[in-house]
């Protein structure tokens, strides 16, 4: 029982906390109370015991308990231990009760009360509507002490003194009585600078401001109104509300000159107007612009056309909070600048666009507003939309506003770009809202010629903000431009003006920054797979990319096709030791034996005609293929390690040139490779198949299995670890079984047959071979056997498999969005590639050819300019969907004459006939029925005698 009364809740409640809060009757609260307080195993320490809250029992007992129980607490205990505990009684009683018991709030003041609490009683009597407490403390308190209008002008922690504690709480019944004590609060001002009209503004209570009008005298009001520097007026606080009522009295009440009030700036410099629209209080600035407060129109205009410290205006404000009424308003009816501008050079429409309200950009786009002005980041609206993500007025601004093209034509130099990128509306677009530029590429950059059931059915695609390399410096600019880029210098003297100059001259920007290949870097597989973006890219390759990858593809051919004949051409070198009786196959006695092979004169040893041309033939291409890989490489400097392929095909034909050179010149004369060379050979010949599917990659039909078969290898890569956990765990166990065996001799070589197993188990073989010991195995072995096998060929070998085939639809996907950016990478080399040709040809042409004359040196300009190195932009393109190329042509000629679908073909052109037929039929009806019809009219006319 002891251990019950003495036990705590979570919220450290003991059993008489709990009496006070119990729901039963007063008599039944009372008969527990006394239960537990004369129980001999209670201890006096429960009630000065607190809870979470800071709550006593006799807290407690004051707030939702028995006068009886306050009394026997107070009795009980001592005190000196409830000194701190009148505050907190204070509250309880004033938030509590709703009848005040005066004989035990004597006792209990008398028990506890000092004249320095009086002003903390009276701040937490203020928080309630309990006048008939407060009215009991101010008399005890007077009776008690001389000092009380003193207590009742101290403030809290916040500044407030009792008074503006009620005023702001709308205690009215509290306000009358201290106003009748005279309190003060005319110079009295919380830390946050505001005076009892500030609080009764903010917290809209008219009752209160009754009471206090009536209290208040004429120069009263101007003080409380007064304007002072960079403090807000009560009607800052009013206007921010649509409490009309509230604010046409406090106007009515002020005596003083108004249109000073309206004048007035906080410390934010705005006026009431300001706050009205920015908290969108329509009533409000209605009444505060009506004509019976301000009939002067100049006036109101310049009050609404005041900025703030930034120079924001109405309008602005209440554009940045998405207010469309109010901004009607202030447009419609007080017709302000729309375009004013603020110290960042924005908008009220920068302000709507940035912060994504559709209804306030329709609102401002319906009158007139300028869409084009950019602020001092030289973003336009339409880029502040795209930035913020505010997807609904980017797609109302590019796909339902008439004038969206110039919108489009801006620009910004991107700050950490070291070679002048620059940044447009459009590349933004593709890298944050990559579906919106799908459909601004369908609605705006397509236009459709024909159908599809029609002879002509083709699509022209606008390409300005894909190919801007040569206007986005007069977007920027705004203007024309004249900058020394833009022109050719020859040794310091012969200059002249280029029709065709890109922004930057550093060619890896010029192409990674295009809108092409920010499509490409942002996997988007929609805006990748378009027509539109695939049509640009067949553009752009068939100018210079697919000349040089059909070369380079038929001379790998070439080179692969000769590479293998040497390697197959070659013997294996144990054939060439054991010519000369050499059983060794070791690299260290490789000179040795090919000193006898020419000191026998041993013919087959020796090169063959055949072998010599295939080794300049190799030796041809691996120079060819070097440059090539160099010279890429280097286009791309200082991002040497992007293209991991350059490396592939460089290794390879690095040990190819190891194999065919002759190192020595005991080795020129044979066609022995050396053991060692032999077998780099044979790893130069596996590297160089399989950089040939590098190339098959790029093949359309074909290489999306080859992009599959990457994308399986890299989910088996991350498989792998797992993978050689298991072959560690079972090959040292097979090391540590079945060492006694060869294949299993060393660690190293039972690594290597688990890895195997997973293909074969060999069981047989290894169990029941009679050279191996016959079944004189330990039990555990074939334990170990049997383990292998589900683990290695169920549970690894279908995990694989379901890697490989489960995921054929995700594959597919991934296979296809992977090889798309294969293809633009690849074309991206290619067009770096390109311009630093160009720009080659251009320095040999400024710098080299000095002797030329000034009209020549133009003219090879000229000509490089116009080659295939030209920097001409492509503006339009046409995409003929009824085109098909020649293998498509062939495709459907063998599938219309060779498969046997030649009689469905006559069927169908035998259909198109008798429809063609019956609407040649209907036609001449149509046109006899017309013919008839004008007969008759004609004879009706002659007939009345009426002119045709």
């Amino acid at each position: 029982m002891a251990t019950l009364l003495l036990a705590k809740s979570i919220l450290q409640h003991n059993v008489f906390h709990y009496v006070a809060l119990s729901l039963c009757s007063p008599e039944d609260k009372d008969k527990m109370f006394d239960i537990f307080i004369n129980s001999p195993k209670i201890n006096s320490s429960l009630l000065t015991t607190k809870n979470l809250d800071g709550h006593t029992p006799l807290s407690m007992a004051v707030g939702y308990g028995t006068p009886h129980m306050i009394n026997t607490i107070v009795s009980r205990i001592d005190t000196n231990l409830f000194r701190n505990e009148l505050p907190i009684c204070i509250d309880m009683l004033a938030k509590r009760s709703t009848t005040l018991p005066t004989e035990i709030l004597e006792r209990f003041l008398l028990a506890y009360y000092r004249p320095q609490d009086s002003a903390i009683i009276f701040h937490i009597i203020c928080h309630y509507d309990n006048h008939e407490l407060l009215k009991y403390i101010l008399d005890y308190t007077q009776k008690k002490t001389n000092s009380l209008n003193q207590l009742l002008e101290q403030t809290d922690k916040h500044g407030y003194t009792p008074l503006l504690i009620a005023a702001y709480y709308g205690h009215k019944s509290i306000v009358e009585i201290l106003l009748d004590c005279k309190a003060q609060y005319l110079h009295v001002m919380t830390h946050d600078k505001k005076n009892i009209l500030h609080l009764i503004a903010q917290r809209q209570h008219e009752h209160v401001f009754n009471v206090l009008k009536n209290k208040l005298k004429a120069d009263d009001f101007l003080l409380l109104m007064s304007t002072h520097p960079l403090q807000a007026t009560p009607l800052h606080d009013i206007s921010k509300t649509n409490n009309v009522v509230l604010c046409d009295s406090m106007l009515n009440s002020y005596n003083g000159d108004k249109l000073s009030l309206f004048q007035h700036q906080n410390a934010y410099g705005r006026t009431i107007f300001h706050e009205a629209c920015e908290y969108g209080r329509l009533e409000m600035v209605k009444y505060l612009t009506s004509d019976d407060l301000i009939k002067d129109k100049e006036i109101k205009i310049k009050l609404l056309a005041t900025g703030d410290d930034e120079r924001r205006t109405c309008l602005h404000l209440a554009a940045a909070e998405g207010h469309a009424d109010v901004v009607a308003y202030l447009l419609q009816t007080h017709l302000v600048n729309i375009d004013a501008l603020t110290d960042k050079c924005e908008t009220a429409y920068h302000y709507a666009c940035a912060n994504g309200y559709r209804s306030v950009v329709i609102e401002l786009l319906a009158n007139e507003c300028d869409t084009l002005i950019r602020n001092t980041h030289l973003y336009n609206g339409l880029e502040l939309a795209i930035l913020n993500h505010n997807q609904d007025v980017a797609r109302l601004l590019l796909l339902g506003y008439y004038d969206w093209r110039p919108m489009l034509q801006n620009a910004q130099i991107i700050l950490d770009s070291t070679t002048g990128a620059y940044d447009t509306p459009f590349r933004k677009l593709i890298r944050y809202m990559p579906e919106l530029a799908t459909d601004v590429i369908d609605q705006q950059f397509t236009r459709t010629s024909g159908f599809e059931n029609m002879t002509v059915d083709k699509q022209i695609y606008d390409y300005e903000f894909f190919e801007d390399h040569l206007t986005v410096k007069h977007w920027y600019s705004k203007g024309n431009i004249t900058n020394n880029d833009a022109l050719v210098t020859c040794c310091g003297i012969f200059k002249y003006r280029t029709e065709y100059e890109p922004y930057t001259g550093d060619s890896y920007t010029l192409v990674r920054n295009h809108p092409l290949f920010i499509i490409s870097d942002s996997e988007n597989q929609s805006l990748m797979e378009h027509s539109f973006c695939q049509t640009l890219r067949r553009k752009k390759y068939s100018q210079f990319g697919q000349y040089l990858l059909i070369l380079s593809f038929i001379l790998y051919l070439l080179y692969l096709s000769a590479y293998t004949a040497i390697i197959l051409h070659t013997k294996h070198p144990q054939y060439f030791y054991s010519l000369v009786n050499e059983t060794s196959i070791y690299n260290y006695v490789c000179e040795s034996v090919a000193n006898r092979l020419i000191a026998n004169n041993i013919t087959a040893a020796y090169k063959d005609k055949t072998f010599k041309n295939l080794k300049i033939g190799v030796y041809t291409f691996l120079c060819l293929f070097i440059a090539k890989n160099c010279i890429l490489i280097l286009t791309l400097f200082p991002r040497l390690f992007r293209k991991g392929s350059y490396y592939l095909e460089a290794t390879a034909f690095i040990l190819a040139f190891v194999c065919v050179f002759d190192h020595d010149e005991w080795l020129s004369p044979l066609a022995l490779r050396c053991p060692t060379q032999y077998q780099i050979g044979a790893m130069a010949l596996l590297l160089s198949w399989l950089n040939l599917l590098v190339y098959i990659r790029c093949i359309p039909i074909i290489g999306i299995y080859v992009v599959m078969l990457e994308v399986i290898s890299k989910k088996f890569v991350r498989f792998l670890p797992v993978l050689l956990v298991i072959i560690c765990g079972f090959g040292f166990t097979y090391y540590a079984l079945l060492q006694n065996q060869e294949v299993y001799s060393t660690p190293l070589l039972s690594l290597i047959k688990t890895s195997l197993v997973m293909f074969e188990m060999n069981f047989d073989d290894r169990i029941y071979k009679q050279s191996e010991g016959g079944i004189n195995y330990y039990p555990v072995t074939f334990i170990l056997f049997i383990l292998t096998g589900y683990v290695m060929t169920v549970f690894v070998i279908n995990l694989l498999i379901g890697l490989a085939v489960g995921e054929i639809p995700t594959l597919v996907e991934q296979g296809t969005l992977l090889q798309s950016r294969i293809s633009y990478d690849t074309l991206s080399d290619y067009e770096i590639l390109r311009l630093q040709i160009r720009s080659v040809f251009l320095w040999i042409i400024s710098h080299i050819c000095c002797c030329c004359s000034s009209s020549f040196k133009h003219k090879l300009y000229l000509l490089v300019d116009r080659s295939f190195l030209h920097q001409h932009p492509i503006l339009f393109q046409i995409n003929d969907r009824k085109e098909n190329s020649i293998l498509k042509r062939i495709a459907q000629y063998l599938k219309k004459n060779i498969l046997n679908e030649q009689i469905q073909e006559n069927v169908d052109e035998e259909v198109k006939e008798q429809y063609e037929k019956r609407k040649k039929t209907k036609l001449q009806r149509a046109d006899d029925d017309e013919k008839q019809e004008k007969k008759e009219l004609a004879a009706l006319q002659s007939k009345k005698k009426l002119k045709p």
